[in-house]
C-alpha cells in the first residue's frame, strides 16, 4: 500500500475531519497515487516517519499551481493561516518555494479505518 506523510497538524486535522485535501509539488508527469486507491497515512514527528494507523481513500487527483489555492480550499487543507507559511514548513515541499508557485497535485481523500 502507498502512504502519504503528513505533520503533526495535518494528522491532527485528518481525525478531527478537518482535513480532505492536500497538495504535494509535481515530481513526474503521472500522479504517484491513483482515484479510488487506498493509502497508508504516515505521520513525520522528530525526524521519524511513523504509521497513524489510518487509511486513506483517494477520491480526485487534478494539477494545479500552487498559489492558485482558494479560501475554500485552505478550509479544505485545514489551514487556519497563511498556507504560504505552512507550505514554507513542509519537509516534502523541498526544493520548491511558495515564491516559486510549482504545479502541484491537488489530491482529495476520505478517511476510512482506523
Amino acid at each position: 500500500m502507498k502512504e502519504l506523510i503528513f505533520n503533526l497538524d495535518g494528522l491532527y486535522s485528518i481525525k478531527a475531519g478537518i482535513k480532505t485535501v492536500t497538495r504535494r509539488p509535481v515530481r513526474e508527469l503521472i500522479p504517484k497515487y491513483n482515484i479510488n486507491e487506498y493509502v497508508k497515512c504516515l505521520v513525520e514527528h522528530n525526524e521519524q516517519i511513523i504509521n497513524a494507523g489510518i487509511t486513506l481513500k483517494i477520491i480526485s487527483i487534478s494539477e494545479e499551481k500552487l498559489q492558485d489555492i482558494t479560501v475554500s480550499e485552505l478550509i479544505l487543507e485545514g489551514v487556519k493561516t497563511s498556507f504560504k507559511e505552512v507550505w514554507e514548513k513542509l519537509p516534502y515541499r523541498s526544493p520548491y518555494t511558495w515564491d516559486e508557485n510549482p504545479n502541484v497535485w491537488r489530491i482529495e481523500f476520505e478517511r476510512v479505518k482506523d
